[in-house]
């Protein structure tokens, strides 16, 4: 449900079968990665001006953002010139 949202959030439509599954493989990689390097997960989720999530663990944060990364950086969603 979190993919679909974020999908229709940044590109006004729901993901496709096949972005939702590369998406959702995805997510369990860096999820994966994450859990292996709690270090490297804290290190993100500490970058930029928000205060620290309370409630989320940073593995999970961090698979999340890199997940918000890859939608927000489809050709879809930016405008070239």
């Amino acid at each position: 449900d979190r993919i679909k949202w974020a999908y229709h959030q940044a590109l006004s439509r729901q993901p496709s079968d096949k972005e939702l599954e590369i998406v959702t493989v995805l997510f369990e990689k860096h999820k994966t990665e994450f859990s292996s390097n709690p270090d490297s997960a804290k290190t993100l989720v500490a970058v930029g001006e928000a205060p620290e999530t309370q409630g989320i663990e940073p593995t999970e944060l961090a698979s999340w953002t890199s997940i918000a990364r890859v939608i927000l950086n489809l050709h879809e969603t930016i405008t070239r010139y």
